[in-house]
């Protein structure tokens, strides 16, 4: 039963692999709504590159089939991206951190 599990669990490996992939191609928006420092990144290094966390970030809204608001705080037109009183903020990043570590489990070993 535990090899069942095992297995039927591994089946979303690929799907992780994909939306790493689809953060080198996604296509960026027009230049200016992007904000190009960040504050209160908790899951992503601080210092990663804006051109790679705004592809990260389309990936993750594409996939899910939502836009920015949905974890973000929007005030009027402007997205208060820092903000953590959207409560979907906090569930994405526990899915964040549990894909990395399923990452590290399974994917960094030899025969993984």
């Amino acid at each position: 039963m535990y090899l069942t599990r095992h297995h039927s669990s591994l089946r979303f490996v690929p799907l992780l692999a994909l939306i790493g992939a689809l953060t080198t191609v996604v296509p960026t928006e027009g230049q200016g709504w992007f904000p190009q420092e960040f504050k209160n990144l908790t899951v992503v290094p601080a210092d990663i590159e804006p051109d790679t966390l705004q592809a990260m970030m389309k990936a993750i809204s594409q996939g899910l089939g939502v836009r920015c608001d949905y974890c973000h705080v929007r005030e009027g037109q402007r997205t208060d991206f820092a903000s953590d009183e959207n409560k979907h903020k906090e569930i994405a990043r526990m899915m964040m951190r549990m894909t990395q570590q399923i990452n590290e489990d399974f994917l960094n070993r030899p025969g993984g």
